[in-house]
């Protein structure tokens, strides 16, 4: 499985390459076609993207995702004009010929087939997706994205048949959190919320209904970890329904859970409040605000408290999120956020959740100088190293939904395990809540445990002994890696 990071930056690159992360994707406007030519008729302007391309590969990164776009200031039938007019980016059928140019200049130019090439292309880039997120980010209606994915993929395979396209990524966030029944999935996906559901559950057929138009389908899983399972369990279902198969790579995810979206955090709420995420219920409404307003403000007296949960809570969701997709056998992840986003720390009033304060570095904002490395960097690092090493990933059977096993076989031979528990909603300045969990381990005398990196650079270890081939730990949310001491030895 790729491990990839989302949101990336050029001058990010040399700190990632001993990350683990093994494949990196920029900001999605990047590589816009109203970005790359501006002016109708003009010449391309590849300049950013080849500086992406160049630092991440210069920093040994093999595999990139890069993005399409096809909004243009010219060519689009009602140019958006943000944050006042939606409009419509489907290209007029006049200036079609020119998108698809536009699309197969941008894969020739790093196929690294020697024409046309970026100078110093190292390797090919061989994952595009075409658009970003089937949602706002499309604002044109399904057909026409159906229409403009068409002639993206004809354009991707003419420049290099061996290249590959991504849909743009369904987004299925409040249908499969909370570990639904599937009766309960039937009720949501008939009566879906408007403000996440932009395109429709039938418009997400619609692109499910083409898979000529992508080899790997996307999907981004911005909410809690707990939805990956039953979202991959239904995309598998719906393809399996259609007679395909596709590779799923969840393509853009942040490590800890998000709490609050699609309005501002207020206390209480209203008719026309926030979306609260799993693990938080309604009950936890104003817990929930204060946590966030308390985030925000740098004078607040929990300010600083807040600051050390955020940073341990994605840390230990990365870890979380990584282990599920590597145990639903997925083809990639792209784990975010490589930096916070200040502006939106303020202007959403929480209506963006936690996202804006899970970047993985602190950097300067402006000059993206690196002053600091949080700890879900290192939580990657963890993480990455394990499964580099692995041949096989499994969820152990026998535990109830909410108790997380994986079993690691690694190339070497040995086994290794990583443990948590879904015990509900923590937030800051409240102890995390753990619960025993009994794990066999056949022919092992003890085990080394390293706990998820939550705070500083340096995992916490200890030895416990097993009883029988059973060792027992206490977990919550931040999870233990396991390795078996063999009883031989």
């Amino acid at each position: 499985m790729w491990i990839g990071i989302e949101y990336a930056y050029p001058e990010a690159a040399p700190t990632f390459r001993d990350s683990g992360a093994t494949s990196a994707k920029p900001y999605p406007d990047l590589g816009a076609w109203n970005a790359v030519q501006p002016q109708e008729d003009g010449a391309y302007r590849w300049g950013p993207i080849d500086r992406f391309v160049k630092a991440f590969q210069e920093a040994g990164f093999r595999h990139l995702t890069l993005m399409l776009r096809d909004e243009s200031p010219w060519a689009s039938v009602d140019p958006p004009k943000p944050p006042i007019h939606r409009g419509d980016t489907t290209v007029k059928p006049e200036y079609e010929a020119d998108f698809s140019a536009y699309v197969q200049a941008y894969v020739e130019r790093y196929d690294a087939d020697g024409t046309d090439d970026m100078p110093g292309l190292l390797y090919p880039v061989l994952l595009y997706g075409f658009e970003p997120e089937f949602s706002t980010y499309v604002p044109g209606d399904a057909e026409s994205y159906i229409h403009m994915a068409g002639l993206a993929y004809a354009a991707v395979k003419r420049a290099n048949p061996e290249a590959q396209m991504m849909n743009a990524a369904l987004l299925l966030a409040t249908i499969f959190d909370a570990y639904p029944t599937a009766d309960e999935v039937a009720r949501r996906l008939a009566d879906p919320d408007p403000r996440v559901f932009d395109k429709s559950p039938a418009d997400i057929a619609l692109v499910l209904d083409h898979p000529e138009l992508f080899d790997i389908l996307d999907v981004h899983a911005l909410a809690d970890y707990t939805e990956i399972i039953p979202t991959v369990a239904w995309l598998r279902q719906e393809m399996a329904r259609r007679g395909y198969d596709r590779p799923i790579w969840i393509g853009d995810t942040w490590g800890g859970t998000t709490l609050n979206g699609y309005g501002p955090a207020s206390c209480p709420g209203g008719p026309n409040t926030s979306i609260l995420a799993y693990p938080a219920t309604e009950a936890d409404r104003c817990e929930v605000a204060a946590a966030l307003s308390a985030l925000a403000d740098s004078k607040d007296p929990d300010h600083d408290e807040a600051i050390r949960w955020i940073r341990a809570e994605s840390a230990a969701g990365t870890v979380r999120k990584i282990m599920v997709a590597a145990g639903e056998g997925l083809a990639g992840i792209n784990m975010g956020n490589v930096e916070d986003w200040e502006p939106l720390m303020l202007l959403t009033l929480g209506g963006a959740g936690t996202s804006p304060w899970q970047g993985m570095l602190d950097r300067n904002m402006l000059t993206k100088t690196l002053i600091g490395i949080r700890p879900s960097f290192y939580a990657l690092q963890q993480v990455a190293t394990l499964l580099k090493e692995s041949t096989r990933v499994e969820r152990v059977a026998g535990y109830d939904e909410k108790t997380y096993v994986y079993a690691v076989e690694l190339a070497d031979g040995r086994s290794a395990y990583v443990v948590w528990a879904d015990v509900g909603l923590w937030l800051p300045g409240q102890p995390m809540p753990t619960r025993p969990v009994r794990l066999t381990i056949p022919g092992a005398s003890g085990a080394d445990v390293e706990w998820t990196i939550t705070e500083g650079d340096t995992p916490r270890r200890e030895s416990l002994p097993l009883t029988q081939n059973v060792v027992e730990l206490h977990v919550g949310s931040a999870p233990a890696f396991l390795y078996p001491v063999d009883g031989s030895s």
